[in-house]
């Protein structure tokens, strides 16, 4: 990037991205980003990833959810942004793999970026609701749906899934027509993506599974990580974000809307739930990396609560008399003694789950001890090594400390090893190792 300027860079990358679109793979924006990966040619701007992938998971988080709860539940400001607040508080905390969602440029780029772009979508199609910018909406719409499109299988079929469902629920509206060019173009994109001639040549040297086994492996596994990623402090945070909204959900049900089919309801978000790992599983016969899991533990809490909610309106609308619910009116008494009862609980269970577990500690931890100076200090010491010509076979001391909520992945004793090779072909080396 430095030698030819940032035109220069860009023309590299689509370059490349072309051709590993003929070679390997058809996720050309995934690809086309990770061309452009600055921490490369710029080792001390690579802490970016990490304000990149984190601050635009929060910010379209709270687009996405803000909408949805402001358009289609009518909450109130206050009542949204709090809900919103305590659900992330888990996510965070509590999420897969930190180091592959957050800290790593390739993982993170490739998964919670295209996640977080994803939800950016969900905010501009849900915001042309009763909106007087639909025309501006639907360019910025279009604009995501090609670069959402270009990225991970997984992402990239949920987010057709919900298209196809939105587009159908909007076809007696008056922004139907919208929301049908979007859904064109988008699934116009994924077909760029996905008949590109590399995923051929990946595909037939991948152990691949059935796609009727992957369907319904994909159900099972979304059960089993569901069992394995609830626990107390999760389940706090899901029931506090419950109570908040009950009187909301039961509101809009007092003006006519009928949550029918709740068996339906639960199908369907279950399905596309667990249609996030169906590619990976279809191409690999796998789970995925830990940073597609990432993905499947952000979208468990939509999952859950939506539900739950869903089915609480179903149950309202069967009363004879639903101003029974009249009492769960959002009131400032009510709101309080909820918010104080969610703090007791919630610090308590922190305790005895451990807090200090957490990854925003344990990073606090390593930057206080100076764990995280010695690492940096080793890496770029190994930097200088790769980056002098008169070395063709350098090995390496093991990492004297390592925070452990980095990506685990470096070079090995073995100078084969695919890392060691990429390692050694990009710096110009003959080999690089790490002694034992």
């Amino acid at each position: 990037m430095g030698e030819y300027g940032l035109l220069g860079a860009v023309s590299s990358a689509i370059s490349h991205t072309v051709s590993i679109w003929h070679t390997w793979q058809g996720r050309y924006f995934d690809v086309f980003l990770f061309y452009l990966n600055f921490g490369v040619e710029y080792p001390r701007l690579y802490c970016i990833t990490t304000y990149l992938t984190l601050i635009s998971f929060v910010i379209s988080s709270f687009a996405l959810w803000m909408v949805f709860l402001r358009k289609i539940l009518n909450a109130d400001s206050k009542t949204s942004i709090t809900v919103i607040s305590v659900v992330l508080i888990p996510i965070l905390l509590f999420v897969v793999s930190p180091g592959e969602g957050f800290f790593w440029f390739s993982g993170g780029i490739s998964y919670t970026l295209a996640y977080s772009l994803s939800q950016f979508l969900g905010a501009v199609l849900l915001g042309m609701i009763g909106s007087k910018h639909k025309l501006f909406l639907c360019v910025l719409g279009v604009a995501l749906s090609f670069m959402v499109a270009g990225f991970n299988y997984g992402t990239v079929l949920v987010t057709l899934e919900c298209l196809v469902l939105l587009t159908l629920f909007s076809l007696k509206t008056s922004y139907r027509y919208y929301y049908i060019s979007i859904s064109v173009f988008y699934f116009c994109c994924f077909l760029l993506s996905a008949l590109a001639p590399g995923n051929k040549t990946r595909f037939d040297i991948s152990d691949q599974m059935g796609p009727i086994e992957s369907i319904i492996k994909s159900y099972s596994f979304s059960g089993i990580f569901i069992r394995q990623w609830i626990h107390i402090p999760v389940l706090i945070c899901i029931f506090y974000a419950v109570i908040m909204l009950i009187p909301f959900v039961v509101k809009k049900v007092e003006t006519g809307f009928k949550c029918s089919l709740p068996g339906i309801f639960s199908f369907i978000t279950i399905s596309v739930y667990s249609s996030l790992l169906t590619p990976t599983l279809y191409s690999t016969s796998s789970s995925g990396p830990l940073r597609q899991l990432n993905l499947q533990y952000f979208m468990m809490y939509a999952l859950i609560i939506s539900n739950v909610l869903y089915w609480i309106g179903w149950f309202a609308s069967k009363l004879k008399n639903i101003h029974v619910f009249e009492r769960l009116k959002v009131e400032c008494a009510y709101k309080s003694v909820v918010i104080i009862i969610f703090v007791i609980f919630f610090g308590l269970s922190m305790i005895h789950w451990g807090v200090w577990n957490t990854w925003p500690t344990s990073a606090f931890r390593s930057i206080r001890s100076g764990e995280a100076a010695r690492y940096r200090t080793e890496q770029y010491e190994r930097l200088d090594v790769l980056k002098d010509d008169s070395i063709t076979d350098p090995v390496f001391k093991p990492f004297t400390s390592k925070p452990r909520i980095f990506f685990s992945e470096e070079i090995t004793s073995d100078p084969e090893h695919f890392s060691n090779r990429s390692c050694a072909g990009y710096y110009g080396k003959n080999s690089v190792r790490v002694s034992e």
